[in-house]
């Protein structure tokens, strides 16, 4: 036996000894088990192969030569630069062509090509033949037909992985990718509006922009937007546009109309009428005192709001103030004079009539 199955060569016979007689049988039968052990053996010029799987022991073949043939090893730097499935292309712009070495026999599912096209696609249906392989049409993102400019000329470095089902090349990276288009439902890709079509307002599939917003010349139609000087509709979702808040102010300003003012300057103890011209009878009436010389802490100029029925610090009442469709009256009560909270202590004091204008304006509202 010329291995024992592990690997290691074995004597058949005894070791020789040194001056005795060698026996021919044992000389040859040694002699045939050592050919026949050389023969089981890798002879390094290649006249014989494995029988079997050669269990490499963790050890690898180094120096070893670029592969050529479908069968061969693959040298690390073949892999490395990618040079066993990849080449300069040829054909047409919609033939592409391309050759390999070693030569792509068949088409398998999953295969992988890439290939530098020549020239931009100009149809929709361009096709590739590698090796001379029945040309096959190339398609994108599942099947789709490309878009002339998918394949965008010279240059571009094109990835085709071949879909043995249905007969067709998929391209992995065209210049325009598919995407499905956005809703409110589903993300994707969306068309942008123009100004126009956002002051329109009725596009369902676009978006807007900033800008967009920003340059609308108009809102005429925009389903959240009124333009209503008198606010008619009474809407609690809609804006309204800054014409129509001004008209409608200024129209509620226009409501109130202010008649003469009954003015004492200083203020004295005395009643007083005063026509107002409202031609109807005041709605409401305002009194207003403003400080003429400093008093109760009250500095020259300040204004204080009083009410109609002013009363004096001992509790009687100072004045009261009336109106009817011709004139507004203050009623005063003799001397006594109206009391106000101090400015600093709000202590109630009386005041210094002559100290103190007193405007009483009259109002009517439409």
């Amino acid at each position: 036996m010329a291995r024992n199955g592990s690997g290691t060569f074995t004597r058949i016979v005894p070791a020789y000894v040194f001056d005795t007689v060698i026996s021919e049988t044992s000389v040859n039968s040694e002699m045939d088990d050592i050919a026949t052990a050389l023969t089981a053996s890798l002879a390094k010029d290649g006249q014989t192969v494995p029988t079997a799987n050669l269990p490499m022991g963790g050890y690898g073949h180094t120096g070893v030569r670029t592969g050529t043939a479908r069968t061969d090893y693959a040298a690390l730097g073949q892999v490395q630069d990618g040079s066993a499935n990849w080449v300069d292309g040829g054909g047409t712009a919609d033939a592409i062509t391309a050759t390999y070495a070693p030569v792509i026999t068949a088409l398998v599912d999953g295969q992988l090509c890439f290939v530098r096209a020549t020239l931009a696609n100009a149809t929709t249906t361009p096709t590739f033949s590698p090796n001379g392989l029945t040309a096959r049409t190339i398609v994108k993102s599942g099947g789709g037909a490309l878009v002339a400019g998918d394949i965008v000329g010279d240059g571009h470095q094109l990835i085709l992985r071949y879909d043995l089902a249905g007969t067709r090349w998929e391209l992995l990276n065209p210049a325009v990718i598919r995407v499905s288009a956005a809703s409110d439902t589903t993300a994707g890709i969306v068309e942008l509006a123009t100004t126009a079509e956002t002051t329109t307002g009725t596009d369902a599939t676009r978006a807007v922009t900033p800008d967009g917003l920003h340059d609308m010349t108009s809102l005429a139609g925009a389903a959240w937007f009124l333009d209503e000087d008198g606010m008619d509709s009474d809407s609690a979702t809609k804006v309204p546009s800054q014409q129509s808040v001004k008209a409608y102010v200024n129209t509620a300003s226009s409501l109130v109309t202010a008649g003469t003012p009954l003015v004492l300057n200083p203020l004295a103890a005395s009643t007083t009428t005063q026509a107002h011209g409202l031609g109807a009878q005041p709605t409401l009436i305002e009194l207003e005192m403003e400080c003429l010389t400093t008093d109760n802490g009250y500095a020259t100029g300040d204004k204080v709001k009083v009410g109609p029925h002013e009363r004096a610090a001992a509790g009687s009442t100072a004045w009261s103030i009336y109106a009817n469709t011709t004139n507004v009256v203050l009623l005063f009560n003799g001397t006594t004079q109206p009391n106000i909270a101090h400015k600093s202590t709000r202590v109630n004091n009386n005041i210094t009539l002559a100290n103190w204008k007193l405007t009483v304006t009259p109002y009517l509202v439409s």
